[in-house]
């Protein structure tokens, strides 16, 4: 019921609009991610913090593995796990140095333009959407709470940023809700995750 509110929302404009239009661009931070063998495979991104740039994916996607590779100019680069949060299903690795990173937003509002940039089926795709209310995950014991995403999300997107329309991080792809909408990790649990490691304030 409250999906087809919010649609029937968005149609007829009730929804905050967005500051501007968002563009298709690919965004530099993105980064393919792996554990080498592509046996475990998804999507990162460069993140600035307080003791510096780190990589950000899903926890699920670097599963039990000690590191990851994500390209660099060079070649592949290893990642080496830093700290995972399974309450928010968030995995953070050692920054690659040469990628440019992302900056974290101040806040957002249900029915933001946003958009999403990853490597589903190991292929790179930007999608725009936008955020909606939070919904239950019944298959998850944890990180069972997620902002919806109205863009459609494909395996292989998670770790994704969905960023703003000033390219800020408002949350991560972390699931498919159905062949319609996505689910996010919101901005709100990236801080608590990145606050508790001391990497931001």
């Amino acid at each position: 019921m409250r999906y087809a509110l919010f649609t029937l929302l968005l149609l007829t404009g009730l929804v905050t609009p967005s500051i501007r239009a968002l563009d298709m661009d690919e965004i530099p931070a993105v980064q393919y991610i792996s554990d080498g063998d592509d046996g475990w495979s998804g999507t990162s991104f460069q993140l600035k913090t307080n003791k510096g740039q780190v990589t950000i994916t899903n926890k699920h996607v670097c599963d039990i593995d000690p590191f990851m590779f994500v390209p660099g100019k060079t070649g592949r680069k290893l990642a080496i796990v830093k700290a995972v949060s399974p309450k928010y299903d968030i995995c953070m690795l050692t920054g690659i140095a040469g990628v440019p990173a992302l900056k974290l937003a101040k806040d957002y509002n249900i029915g933001d333009l946003v958009k999403t940039d990853g490597f589903p089926f190991r292929k790179r795709e930007v999608v725009i959407g936008r955020l909606g209310p939070y919904w239950i995950r019944p298959d998850r014991i944890e990180h069972s709470i997620t902002l919806l995403f109205t863009g459609k999300v494909n395996p292989g997107a998670s770790g994704s940023p969905v960023v703003n329309t000033r390219n800020e991080v408002v949350g991560i792809i972390c699931t498919k809700q159905d062949d319609k909408f996505g689910g996010l990790v919101p901005l709100e649990a990236l801080k608590d995750f990145l606050e508790s490691e001391g990497y931001i304030d």
